[in-house]
């Protein structure tokens, strides 16, 4: 990579490997919400009329509001500490602008993929629609694909906020 000295890639090494290690703790705080959003829903202690209308289940709508209220600002304030001073390669102008186009379009589509999933999910074909279903179908389900999704989400939101644009408008290279 243009730019980076083996100093700044360990530290870059260092921090993603902090950063990866968020995953079983998400996968944790997936199964309490997973949990969390069960219970609401048997016991109905939830704003009826958000969500009768939903055509999917109701405890997996339930499981994508606490994610999005409690588990991705967790892991992304988070992640947000343990990247601070992340250095980014310097790149050249037409390189930073085509990865930052990129990091826009895939990032915010990752950011919002769980409600896509529940929206688009039914009508998908082949493996979207067995992610939905096993999204949906069961509490493990819902655990264990509510907490992958909820992993990248904080992630996207973090590359989107903090990463792209520092891509984009970098500092001058440190010789």
């Amino acid at each position: 990579m243009s730019g980076m000295t083996d100093g700044k890639q360990q530290q870059r090494d260092a921090q993603w490997s902090n950063v990866s290690k968020l995953f079983w703790p998400a996968m944790v705080m997936s199964a309490a919400m997973a949990a969390c959003a069960e219970v609401l829903h048997r016991t109905s202690a939830y704003p009826q009329a958000v969500f009768a209308p939903v055509h999917a289940d109701t405890r997996t709508w339930l499981y994508v509001a606490l994610m999005y209220l409690f588990l991705i600002p967790a892991l992304f304030l988070r992640m947000r500490r343990l990247l601070s001073g992340y250095p980014v390669p310097w790149n050249p102008p037409g390189r930073r602008w085509l990865l930052g186009l990129f990091s826009l379009i895939l990032c915010s589509g990752m950011m919002i993929l769980p409600v896509i999933v529940l929206v688009m999910g039914e009508d998908a074909a082949g493996r979207g629609r067995g992610l939905y279903r096993l999204f949906t179908g069961s509490l493990l389900g819902t655990f264990l694909v509510g907490g992958v999704l909820a992993y990248a989400a904080a992630m996207s939101a973090w590359l989107l906020l903090f990463a792209t644009p520092r891509l984009l408008f970098p500092q001058a290279p440190s010789r």
